[in-house]
C-alpha cells in the first residue's frame, strides 16, 4: 500500500514534468493546456499503473542505469522544448532544473521496462528453417527491390536535388577539389552525362545511376535480413523488419535520391556487417572483403575516414583476442584511402582545400561566436565586434531565429584563412566570450544540434532553409533561376543563379498520381509530423535515442563486445553535431545500422558479453 502512494505521488509529478515538456515551461505567459485537461487524469492512471507494475522487475543494476538514462532523456526534453519555443535552454534556471528531475523518474522506469523487454523477448525460431540463407538474401532482395519500383515511377527516373546539379556541373567543368567526395561526383557525372549522351538523354543516364543505387540498398538490407535469419531470430521479428524495408516512405525516397548518404549509407552498414560476422567465425576473404568496403565508405563521405577510424580503435580496445585482426584491417584500409587520395591530387589533380575542412570543423565556435555578437551586440566593445566580423563576416545573420538550426549562415563566409594565419586571436576570441557567456555557449551549442537529440522537434519551425528532405528535383523558372521546392516553408526559393547548371527533367506515370501527392505531402507539408508514434519513425532523435537505450542495455549485461558495431554508429553521430544540420538523409545510415546492433544485441544476449 506504501508503495501504491509513493507511486501515485510520482504519477503526479510525471504529468507535472510532461506537461511542461510539452509547451513553454520558461515562458512569462505560463499556458500548459494539458495540466487543464482531462487528458491530464487519465495520464494520471496510466503512469501510476505503470510504476506499479515495473516495480516487480526492479534490480539495483537495472535502477542505476536507468536513473542515469532517466535524467538523459529528461534533459533532452526539457532543454529541446525550451530551445524550440524560447530560443535558450534555460539551464540557469531553478525551474528548469526542477522539470528535469521531476520527469526523471518516468524516464526511469520507461527504460527499467524495455530492458526487461528485451530480456524477456523471444528471439529463437520456432521451428528450423527450411530454406538457405543464400536463399533468404535473394528472396529478401528482390522483395525489396520490386517494392520500391512505385516510388521510382511515381518521381520518374529519380530525384536530382541536393547536392547532384552542382556535383554534375564539376563533373562537366572539370573542377577538380574534395568539397564532395569525388567518386561520387564521378560516378554520378558518368551515368548522368557520358552514359546519358551515348542513351540519348540524361534522364536515362541518370536512371542507370538511380537503379545502380536501388540494387545496392536493397541488397545490403537483404544481407541484414540474411544475417538475422544466421542468427536464428525469429520470422515474426524478420518479417517485421523486411516490411519495414519494403514499404516505410524514407527507404523508398532516399533509394531514387542522388545523395551521397545513401551510397554512403550501403558500405557503412556492410563494413558493420562484415565485422560482425567476422567476430564469430572465421569468413573466408575476410581481409579483403572489410578493407574494399572499409575504403568505399570513406570515399564516399568525408567523415566516413573519422567514423572508421573511432570504430576501429574502439574494438581495438574492447576485444582482446581480435587486437591484431582490427589493427591490420585498419592500417591497410587508411592506407588504400591515403593511396587514393595522392593518385586524385596527383594525377587528377583534386586538390583537398584545408581552409574548406577548417570552415567544416569550425562549425561549432563559429556559432557559438556568432550568437554571443549578434545577440549580445550592444554589450560587447566594439574592437570584439570588429575582430568577430573578420572572422565572421555574416555573424549577424543569427539574429534570424529559423536558421539557427543550422551553421551555413554564419559559417559560409567563415574567414579560415586568417584562423590559418592567426590561430590564438581566434582561440582567445572563443575564450572570453565562453568565460563571459557560457550560457549562451551552452544555448547555441543545443540550438545547433537539437535535431539530433530532441525526438518532438518540428523541422519546419526550426529551420527554414530548406526541407527536411527533398522530393522534387531541382527546378528552373522562366528567367533560369533554379528552385527549390518548398511547400508550406514560402512555396519556393531561388536557390542560385546559374544557367549552366545540367537539369533532369521527373514525369510521374499517371498510376502512381495518388503516390507522388502522398511522397509530395511528406515532403513539403510535414504530413508525418500530423500523426503520432508513427513520427517518431521520422525523427532523428528518436533514432538517437534508440542508440542511447541499446548502449546503455549493453553496458548494463556487461556485453561490451556488443558495443563494438555500436562504436561506428556512435561515431557516426558524434560527427553529425559536430557540423549539423539534421537533415533526413545525414540520419538514414543510422537508421539501417541500428537493426545490426538491435540483432547484435538479441542474440548475444543469452551469451553474455566479453569483460574488458
Amino acid at each position: 500500500m506504501k508503495f501504491k502512494i509513493a507511486a501515485g505521488i510520482l504519477a503526479f509529478i510525471s504529468v507535472f514534468a510532461l506537461s511542461r515538456m510539452i509547451v513553454l515551461i520558461i515562458s512569462e505567459e505560463n499556458f500548459y493546456p494539458l495540466a487543464n485537461s482531462i487528458i491530464s487524469f487519465f495520464l494520471w492512471l496510466a503512469i501510476w499503473n505503470f510504476f506499479c507494475n515495473v516495480k516487480n522487475v526492479i534490480t539495483p543494476r537495472r535502477l542505476i542505469f536507468s536513473l542515469i538514462l532517466g535524467i538523459i532523456f529528461s534533459m533532452f526534453m526539457v532543454f529541446g522544448a525550451n530551445i524550440f519555443s524560447s530560443e535558450t535552454t534555460g539551464i540557469d534556471l531553478i525551474k528548469t532544473w526542477l522539470v528535469i528531475f521531476a520527469g526523471t523518474p518516468f524516464f526511469a522506469a520507461l527504460v527499467i521496462w524495455i530492458f526487461n523487454f528485451i530480456d524477456e523477448f523471444e528471439i529463437s525460431s520456432d521451428s528450423c528453417e527450411s530454406i538457405s540463407i543464400k536463399k533468404i538474401f535473394f528472396i529478401s532482395w528482390l522483395l525489396i527491390f520490386a517494392a520500391w519500383i512505385p516510388s521510382l515511377l511515381a518521381q520518374f527516373p529519380g530525384i536530382f536535388s541536393y547536392d547532384a546539379p552542382g556535383q554534375v556541373k564539376m563533373y562537366m567543368d572539370n573542377v577538380n577539389n574534395f568539397f564532395q567526395p569525388p567518386a561520387h561526383t564521378i560516378l554520378l557525372g558518368f551515368c548522368t552525362v557520358n552514359l546519358g549522351n551515348f542513351l540519348g538523354s540524361h534522364e536515362q543516364g541518370f536512371l542507370i545511376y538511380i537503379l545502380l543505387q536501388m540494387s545496392l540498398l536493397s541488397a545490403v538490407l537483404a544481407a541484414l535480413i540474411a544475417y538475422m535469419s544466421a542468427k536464428n531470430l525469429s520470422k515474426t521479428f524478420r518479417i517485421c523488419c523486411i516490411v519495414f524495408f519494403m514499404f516505410f516512405p524514407m527507404f523508398q525516397i532516399m533509394a531514387i535520391s542522388a545523395t551521397k548518404d545513401v551510397l554512403f549509407s550501403v558500405f557503412f552498414v556492410a563494413i558493420i556487417l562484415i565485422l560482425s560476422v567476422s567476430l564469430e567465425k572465421s569468413v573466408k576473404y575476410f581481409y579483403s572483403m572489410i578493407i574494399s568496403v572499409s575504403f568505399l565508405c570513406m570515399i564516399f563521405r568525408s567523415q566516413g575516414v573519422y567514423v572508421f577510424v573511432f570504430g576501429m580503435l574502439c574494438g581495438i580496445l574492447l576485444i582482446k583476442n581480435q587486437r591484431l585482426k582490427l589493427f591490420k584491417v585498419m592500417a591497410a584500409s587508411l592506407g588504400l584511402y591515403f593511396i587514393y587520395v595522392n593518385v586524385m591530387t596527383g594525377i587528377f589533380h583534386y586538390e583537398k582545400d584545408i581552409t574548406v575542412s577548417l570552415r567544416e570543423m569550425a562549425s561549432v565556435p563559429v556559432v557559438q561566436i556568432s550568437r554571443v555578437a549578434a545577440l549580445r551586440q550592444d554589450e560587447l566593445p566594439p574592437e570584439v565586434i570588429e575582430t568577430v566580423r573578420n572572422y565572421i563576416p555574416d555573424f549577424e545573420y543569427y539574429k534570424i531565429k529559423n536558421i539557427r538550426g543550422c551553421s551555413d549562415p554564419v559559417r559560409a563566409r567563415f574567414q579560415s584563412k586568417l584562423l590559418l594565419e592567426y590561430p590564438h586571436e581566434f582561440f582567445n576570441l572563443w575564450k572570453i566570450l565562453a568565460l563571459n557567456y557560457p550560457v549562451d555557449y551552452f544555448d547555441a551549442f543545443c540550438n545547433l544540434t537539437s535535431g539530433q537529440w530532441y525526438p518532438d522537434l518540428y523541422f519546419e519551425k526550426y529551420y527554414g532553409g530548406q526541407p527536411y528532405f527533398q522530393y522534387e528535383s531541382f527546378k528552373r523558372d522562366s528567367e533560369g533561376y533554379i528552385l527549390i521546392e518548398r511547400g508550406s516553408f514560402n512555396d519556393k526559393l531561388t536557390l542560385d543563379a546559374e544557367k549552366s547548371l545540367l537539369l533532369i527533367e521527373n514525369k510521374t506515370f499517371p498510376e502512381f498520381k495518388l503516390l507522388y501527392d502522398f511522397y509530395y505531402s511528406l515532403a513539403y507539408y510535414g504530413l508525418y509530423e500530423k500523426f503520432p508514434v508513427i513520427s517518431m519513425l521520422f525523427s532523428t532523435g528518436f533514432t538517437f535515442w534508440i542508440l542511447l537505450i541499446l548502449t546503455f542495455y549493453c553496458l548494463y549485461k556487461k556485453n561490451y563486445r556488443a558495443l563494438f558495431p555500436a562504436s561506428f554508429i556512435i561515431g557516426l553521430w558524434l560527427t553529425m553535431i559536430l557540423g549539423p544540420l539534421a537533415l533526413y538523409r545525414y540520419t538514414f545510415p543510422l537508421v539501417i545500422s541500428i537493426p545490426i546492433f538491435l540483432t547484435y544485441i538479441l542474440s548475444d544476449k543469452t551469451n553474455g558479453g566479453e569483460k574488458i
